[in-house]
């Protein structure tokens, strides 16, 4: 049995990195968490949940995905959900065969768990939310 950790992570990073564009700004997309205030998603936390059997290693991936949205960009409320409706579109597919691709193992199903804010600062200058997306991936 092999940690789906590292590849599930660099999964995301490779599907978001460059791909989160909103009213035509591309949002950056990071690896671990930042430091400041600037507009970001933040590949954060990952739970799992074994499913194994005695001859199938499956398991179920909960990953965390941070959105900050900074008031220069306008309405940070809204430029947060709109960041949110970007990365579940990305994450979230129809069809297996356009899951994020891991080298040892297979994404069986993608959704998205839970959608939170996490943080409204008192200030209103900075929106945090929170999206919590559950993977079933099986061991290649």
């Amino acid at each position: 049995m092999k940690d789906p950790t590292k590849q599930l992570q660099e999964a995301y990073f490779t599907l978001l990195n460059g791909s989160v564009v909103v009213n035509g700004t591309g949002i950056p997309v990071f690896k671990w968490d930042q430091t400041g205030d600037t507009t970001r998603v933040t590949i954060s936390g990952l739970v799992m949940d074994d499913e194994s059997t005695h001859d199938t290693f499956m398991c179920y991936a909960y990953q965390t995905i941070v959105i900050q949205a900074e008031l220069s960009y306008g309405d940070e409320r809204e430029v947060a959900a709109d960041i949110c409706d970007e990365v579940v579109q990305l994450v979230v597919r129809d069809s297996t065969a356009d899951l994020m691709t891991m080298t040892s193992f297979q994404m069986v199903d993608a959704f998205l768990d839970s959608n939170e804010l996490m943080e409204d600062n008192q200030d209103s200058t900075i929106f945090t939310k929170e999206l919590i997306f559950k993977h079933l991936i099986a061991e290649k």
